[in-house]
């Protein structure tokens, strides 16, 4: 099976090569006077230069600077990702005037290279430097040889760059954000109530001009999700500034755009759509965690407090399958306050990101700083407590209001919040006793299956069926997500 799909990978690579694609490639020829410094790292202004190409492949491109270096030009190959529209391209620096560019195309004519790799007879130049943009100029896709011509605008941009676009060129591929791009994050009032699929959206235009990186985009309807970027436009061929992507109805091709724009770099991509539709992307997600690509997975509408849409759209058993995955940084915050520092710690990790998030409004009862360590103590009476009431998302709010009815019965309740068992899992020994002390009975809530909440409690409340078609708040009491409940399994634990 393995020698199998080595070859059908051979054939593929093997049509490929004799039918030509239009897939960016990111390596470049860069041929200069031997006196011109080499293209930087960082973002121009290089030297004014003229642009030819680019070549469909690497052989090509190295025959060209073979040729070039034989008739006296100094060549360097260097890797210029955020330059390259398409193929191996050349570009040659100095050149000011049609005469350079005559001289050049001599120098052409007597390698033969033009012969060679199907050049133009004369070929445009245009003398500039910036982001390039591409004009065919050859009909024979297996070595097709485009022309690239540049945008006089980025070009004068460029060329007046100032430190502020430095730093925003250096956050963007480092895939986080420029200095104190945290301290302005909003926070939610106690008792306030908003969805935390709301409260993302809050969080990414708090952070959007701080982020230069940051590139969002939807499989659904955007208002429903919270992925959407109140200051940028939609990314089309018209307009490639967009920072937002409109990719329709098409999760997995969405979570392998955001590996694929994650393993190259230079962006901070997210997406958004209904945590049910995760199952139509679990290849790319998977391919994320085992690549460590830095790019963050919104799913909202996380339980069966979806409500109406009924048991297709009404997730149970995915929070666990995705907590199952090795490398993946799932997180599910229990009001605004932990969705606004999930976001925040979705920037800071090194690696992929799930936030799951709720339809429904949820009443704010943390100050968010369970995120950080994954999990922490929401409310407590002050004694020792007899019980520990542990949930993720809206289920601490109520075991929120069940430890508040188990503290005025005389029962000293602990109430935590656990938004991230990876992150949790990380932490020391001491820690972890800390906010679930030995000896102490534990009992979880939440709503989705109670799958592996046995390393944690020692009674749990969820969901082990699939959901009901009726209005979320109905659908959550009658499967047992209520104070009622988890007060009686409270009593019934420590007695």
């Amino acid at each position: 099976l393995v020698l199998l799909l080595v070859a059908a990978n051979l054939l593929l690579f093997a049509w490929m090569a004799l039918v030509g694609d239009d897939r960016p490639r990111l390596q470049a020829v860069a041929i200069a006077p031997r006196s011109a410094p080499l293209p930087p790292e960082a973002p121009p202004p290089l030297p004014p230069c003229s642009t030819l190409g680019p070549f469909d492949n690497e052989v090509a491109a190295e025959s060209m600077q073979r040729q070039l270096e034989a008739a006296g030009w100094g060549v360097a190959r260097r890797e210029i990702r955020q330059q390259v529209a398409d193929g191996y391209w050349v570009y040659v620096a100095g050149l000011t005037s049609a005469a350079d560019q005559g001289r050049v195309l001599r120098a052409l004519r007597r390698t033969g290279i033009q012969d060679a790799f199907a050049m133009p007879e004369d070929p445009e130049f245009r003398v500039s430097v910036g982001i390039f943009s591409e004009q065919p100029r050859a009909e024979d896709r297996a070595r097709r040889v485009r022309v690239l011509k540049l945008d006089a605008q980025v070009t004068e941009r460029m060329r007046d760059a100032t430190v502020t676009s430095t730093l925003d060129w250096q956050a963007a591929w480092a895939g986080t954000g420029t200095a104190g791009w945290d301290t302005d994050l909003p926070a939610y009032e106690l008792g306030e109530s908003v969805a935390t699929r709301k409260a993302i959206q809050k969080a990414l235009d708090a952070t959007y001009d701080q982020l230069p990186g940051l590139i969002s985009g939807s499989a659904d309807l955007t208002g429903s999700n919270g992925t959407g970027l109140a200051r940028t436009t939609a990314f089309t061929a018209d307009d490639p500034a967009g920072r937002y992507l409109h990719y329709g109805i098409r999760e997995h091709a969405m979570g392998s755009a955001l590996v694929g724009m994650a393993r190259h770099g230079g962006t901070l991509p997210i997406s958004g759509t209904f945590f049910v539709f995760a199952d139509y992307m679990r290849p790319p997600i998977r391919l994320a965690a085992l690549s460590n690509a830095k790019c963050c997975f919104v799913f909202t509408h996380d339980s069966v407090g979806v409500g109406e849409d009924g048991p297709t759209h009404q997730p149970v058993e995915h929070l666990a399958t995705l907590r199952a995955m090795p490398n993946l940084h799932v997180i599910r915050p229990a009001d605004g306050n932990e969705t606004i520092h999930a976001w925040a710690d979705v920037v800071r990790h090194d690696g992929p990101s799930v936030l799951v998030l709720s339809r429904q409004n949820i009443r704010v009862t943390t100050d968010g700083s369970a995120v950080e360590r994954g999990a922490g103590i929401v409310t407590d009476s002050g004694d020792a407590p007899r019980v520990v009431l542990v949930g993720t998302g809206s289920e601490v709010e109520v075991c929120v209001d069940a430890a508040a009815a188990l503290n005025e019965r005389g029962i000293a309740a602990r109430a935590v919040s656990l938004p991230s068992w990876d992150r949790f899992a990380e932490q020391d020994r001491s820690f972890r006793d800390e906010i679930l002390p030995p000896g102490v009975p534990v009992v979880s809530v939440e709503a989705a299956t109670t799958f592996g909440w046995e390393r944690y409690a020692d009674a749990t409340i969820g969901i082990d069926r699939f959901g009901a078609s009726a209005p979320g708040e109905l659908v959550l009491d009658k499967l047992g997500i209520n104070v009622e409940h988890v007060v009686q399994r409270a009593l019934d634990v420590i007695s």
